[in-house]
């Protein structure tokens, strides 16, 4: 129904007359205003307000709960390390390509000197038997399309770093001096040009005997490396009693972030 007069404005005065208003054809009345705005009331009532209100609480609740259960940790991503085979474990020198006049051996423990065992696993380098100095191991590491996937853009950055790190001993007698080791790190171009090298100079362990002392470094890659060269080195300072050369690397890595 369609109402088609509004309905005349009411004063205390007026409650007692009969409204003159129409809906439809049908005469309303105020009696029957009454009872539609009861209805209406009814229709809205308190009580679904207050459930409306209840409701609300309801679900803000439920989402307190759920944002106190977010789990906050975060995970701490370690760059690989780019070596293969970095501490024999594979019982043989694969990964390495040896050069030098006196052949770096795998030693599983006393093989050189007695009690002068690996730092962890089952072998270590050792220098090896010859009169020749040094012995010496390389291995390419390749960047651009590698392990770790570095772009070009990436690689000249300037902002990547060369991680290494390994363990190193050596053999020690009050009457000849430490024989050492060497690591060097040689940045090489797309065409395998020299970049530039760095190393971490001849080492001795002399804190104790047998024993493992630990080296750390990081170098900047130079603007056009596409691969690294990572090589141990094994010398020999003592020429006057025996040929061996009682220097021992393990746990080589070479990571680069």
């Amino acid at each position: 129904m369609t109402m088609t007069n509004s309905i005349e404005e009411l004063s205390t005065d007026d409650t007692a007359e009969t409204i003159t208003t129409t809906i439809g054809t049908t005469p309303m009345t105020e009696t029957s205003i009454t009872a539609m705005t009861e209805t209406s009331i009814k229709e809205f009532s308190t009580d679904e307000i207050d459930n409306s209100f209840s409701l609300m609480t309801t679900t803000e609740e439920t989402t307190t709960r759920t944002l106190s259960n977010i789990d906050t940790r975060t995970t701490t991503m370690i760059p690989p390390n780019l070596l293969e085979n970095p501490g024999g474990e594979l019982g043989t020198l694969a990964g390495w390509t040896q050069t030098g006049s006196s052949s770096v051996i795998l030693d599983s423990g006393g093989v050189l000197n007695s009690g002068y065992n690996p730092h962890s696993g089952s072998y270590c380098f050792a220098g090896g038997r010859g009169p020749g100095t040094p012995s010496k191991l390389t291995q390419n590491v390749k960047l651009l399309g590698g392990v770790q996937g570095f772009t070009e853009i990436q690689l000249a950055s300037r902002l990547l770093r060369a991680y290494v790190s390994f363990y190193y001993q050596t053999w020690d007698t009050f009457f000849m001096p430490h024989d050492d080791v060497e690591v060097s790190l040689t940045f090489r171009s797309s065409f395998s040009a020299v970049l530039s090298t760095v190393s971490s100079r001849a080492l001795a362990c002399k804190s104790s005997n047998p024993g493992w002392c630990t080296y750390t470094n990081a170098f900047p890659l130079p603007v056009g490396t596409r691969s690294i060269d990572y090589t141990m080195m094994f010398i020999r300072r003592g020429t006057i009693i025996g040929n061996n050369i009682d220097s021992y690397i393990d746990d080589n890595s070479l990571r680069v972030f």
